[in-house]
């Protein structure tokens, strides 16, 4: 009975075997031998004891021979001893002499974190850009040919008007000659009707620059900053192009003096204005401002002091009305006697009144049937006369 548990131990073990070697040493051999004698020892009693009656002794001999094969079988297996790895051999140098052998050098330090890398340089500023240059604009003859056909205006009026064409049409190479800025300003002053706004469109066409119309009424805001806003804007995008025209009609209800009005809004308009003429919304081109007045007293003095022309244009006399007066109808449409006492009749008007009496005047003959106009057509138009 003392042995089942050893037999049970063997069993046990026999069938974990193959999922959990054990590693053979010595004293694990010796107990297996032992363990297998005693097991053999117990199951020779078993038998001898009345399992086996008649061979009971021969089965003693047979299982202690069994553990004594099993013995010597695991014997060498256990005493064997691994053999140690050969020592490496020392290195030798070109003359044959052993080098010592080297010694374990201690870890190297750890390196210092590297500093943060430094942000990038910003990139190079873009040069500005380079003037466009647009068509080529006509020459001093071609200006005057031009502005003979298209306006008729006082003789002094006409050169001051074709020197600003000139400076216009070339800013750049004033600009070279000299060293300094051509003049940015043209104020155009005198009565209602007398082609103020004739002339700023005559040069924004002839020198093909774009004209950007400032009406008072329309730019004014009854919100805080917004006309101050409007103002830039336009200025701003006047600025972005190589050559630009501002004109400005009615410049005294908008450009007034600064001393005289007390709305905060006006003073500011003023003064981006003063600073479109110094360049501050032109720096790659040129801005060109024109204020068109029938009031140039009432207009800053600060702004007046920065327009280096400065045209009249006063009611036109009897050649220019009768100049006007053929400007405007048909060649072979009138009789030149009845033009003569249309000239004489229509003393003070002014060239947009001209305008009117002569459209009234062709419309008469118009409805009429008639492919001419009369000097009673005339008469019949004019202010304080029936028909």
């Amino acid at each position: 009975l003392a042995s089942l548990p050893f037999l049970a131990a063997m069993v046990v073990r026999t069938v974990l075997e193959p999922f959990h070697p054990f590693r053979l040493t010595p004293t694990r051999v010796m107990g297996e031998a032992l363990s297998g004698l005693y097991v053999a020892f117990g199951l020779g009693f078993l038998a001898g004891g009345g399992l086996l009656p008649d061979k009971g002794l021969a089965a003693v001999d047979l299982i202690a021979w069994a553990s004594l094969i099993h013995l010597l079988l695991n014997l060498p297996l256990a005493l064997s001893v691994p053999k140690p790895s050969p020592a490496p051999r020392a290195r030798t140098s070109p003359q044959g002499k052993a080098r010592k052998p080297l010694r374990a050098e201690p870890p190297p330090p750890p390196e210092p974190p590297l500093p943060p890398p430094e942000p990038p340089p910003p990139p190079p500023e873009p040069p500005p850009p380079e003037p466009v240059r647009g068509p080529e604009p006509p020459s001093p003859k071609e200006l005057e040919e031009r502005l003979e056909r298209a306006l008729v205006l006082p003789e002094r009026a006409r050169e001051e008007i074709l020197k600003v064409a000139r400076v216009m049409a070339d800013p750049e190479g004033y600009k070279r000659t000299w060293g300094m800025d051509p003049p940015r300003g043209l104020l155009l002053h005198g009565p209602p009707g007398t082609g103020k706004t004739s002339v700023a469109r005559f040069l924004a066409k002839e020198l093909s620059v774009p004209l950007f119309v400032v009406n008072p009424g329309e730019l004014k805001s009854k919100w805080y900053g917004e006309t101050e806003a409007r103002v830039k804007a336009l200025l701003e995008e006047a600025g972005g192009h190589p050559t630009s025209m501002v004109f400005v009609d009615e410049a005294e209800t908008l450009l007034g003096n600064r001393n005289e009005i007390q709305h905060e809004t006006s003073r500011s308009i003023v003064a981006l204005f003063l600073q479109g003429l110094e360049g501050f919304y032109s720096p790659a081109g040129h801005l060109f401002l024109v204020l068109a007045t029938n009031h140039p007293e009432r207009i800053d003095p600060a702004l007046l002091s920065r327009l280096s022309f400065r045209v009249e244009l006063p009611l036109p006399g009897p050649r220019e009305r009768e100049a006007i007066l053929k400007l405007l109808l048909p060649k072979g449409r009138y009789r030149e006697e009845d033009l003569d006492e249309v000239v004489r009749a229509t003393e003070g008007f002014s060239g947009r009144d001209l305008r009117a009496l002569a459209q009234r005047a062709t419309l008469r003959a118009h409805l009429e049937g008639r492919d001419t106009v009369s000097l009673q057509d005339f008469l019949a138009e004019l202010p304080g006369r029936e028909g």
